[in-house]
């Protein structure tokens, strides 16, 4: 009679346990949905005719030019100062850079800082500082392939506030339009509650057309030319949430949003997937215990 008495303290015990644990779980459960904050590690690769982004700092890395052709505004007037310009460009804060190339074509950047202040400085090819740049300026690379042929290489450092694609509403005699031809986004999630680990949160395809766009995120990467036609970029960066738009007109609420979720933590994050595992194992453990006194129970009877 001890002996059963013993065996159902057990089970009361292991039940009580259970119970416990599975309020602890579900106030774990709760707390995630609700009250924790849950960031992304967005990393993007692209295929595209066209990158813009703004400086948030001035850039480390200066921007190698060969073969450039320079063009900047002076009292309003537009007006070439370098052809074939070998050397190299430091960019300030603050400052507003499109890159582009269509096909095999030449590299087009056009650089631009709304409150009149200077874009940055032009180094040539001894480091000599040989001119100061004013809030515009226009550079064209050009025999591109030739560069490359002759083993240089070309890439460009990219930082600050980056927007990948370019709305193509209306076509314009004369003018291109530069589209993002493909890429590919991974994200990791990451939270501060819990077990602070990256987890896996999927991935989404850029397609013909799209534009990809942060809500003022800091990003770090480059952009490469090399013998693909137009542009390869690669950058990553941390952010709530970002917004693909797909072709045609836009407005503040067009596009939709991605970002790791908590979907994806439940499915990839380890210390989730642990406390799972202790949680069924107790509650397998205490039905089989149960279960397995039953048995003992009625063969007495």
């Amino acid at each position: 009679m001890a002996h059963l008495l013993h065996k159902k303290n057990i089970i009361k015990g292991l039940w009580i346990t259970l119970g416990l644990g599975t309020l602890s779980f579900i106030l774990y459960l709760i707390l995630l949905v609700f009250f924790d904050n849950i960031n992304t590690l967005f990393n993007i690769t692209a295929h595209t005719e066209i990158i813009k982004f703004q400086t948030v700092n001035k850039p480390i890395s200066r921007y190698n030019l060969n073969n450039a052709s320079i063009h900047v505004t002076d009292n309003y007037n537009f007006k070439n100062i370098y052809n074939s310009f070998n050397g190299s460009l430091e960019i300030n804060k603050n400052v507003k850079v499109e890159i582009e190339r269509i096909s095999q074509g030449n590299i087009i950047f056009l650089l631009e800082s709304d409150n009149g202040t200077s874009i940055g400085n032009l180094y040539n090819s001894s480091n000599e500082n040989i001119y100061a740049a004013k809030d515009y300026m226009l550079i064209e690379i050009k025999k591109v392939d030739s560069l490359l042929n002759n083993g240089i290489s070309i890439v460009f450092p990219l930082s600050g506030y980056v927007e990948l694609g370019k709305s193509v509403d209306v076509e314009i005699l004369n003018e291109t339009n530069p589209v993002v031809r493909t890429g590919d986004i991974t994200m990791t999630g990451y939270s501060n509650f819990g077990s602070g680990q990256y987890f896996e949160a999927g991935n989404k395809k850029l397609y013909l057309g799209d534009c990809l766009e942060f809500e003022n995120k800091d990003a770090i990467g480059f952009v490469a030319v090399n013998d693909s036609p137009a542009l390869q970029v690669a950058y990553r960066i941390e952010a709530n949430e970002a917004i693909i738009r797909k072709p045609g007109p836009k407005g503040k609420n067009s596009g939709y949003r991605i970002s790791a979720s908590v979907y994806d933590k439940f499915i990839n994050d380890r210390f989730f997937q642990g406390l799972s595992m202790i949680f069924a194992t107790l509650l397998v453990i205490t039905s089989l215990t149960d279960f397995t006194l039953n048995i003992i129970k009625r063969k007495k009877r």
